[in-house]
């Protein structure tokens, strides 16, 4: 039982150790999609702005 046991512990441990990497990953890609989307989305504001206040002023 005690053999059973470690053996179980350990795949368990691995199994949510591989969950966590790779949830960590997936974390990581979304981060860097959102960032590169609201850099993409600044920029676009910006230069609506820009011929906004053109237009404006």
């Amino acid at each position: 039982k005690i053999r059973e046991n470690t053996l179980y512990g350990t795949d368990s441990v691995k199994f949510i150790s591989v969950i966590i990497h790779l949830l960590c990953g997936a974390i990581a890609l979304i981060r860097e999609s959102m960032k590169a989307f609201l850099a993409d989305t600044a920029t676009i504001l910006g230069r609506s702005y820009r011929l906004l206040e053109k237009d404006i002023f």
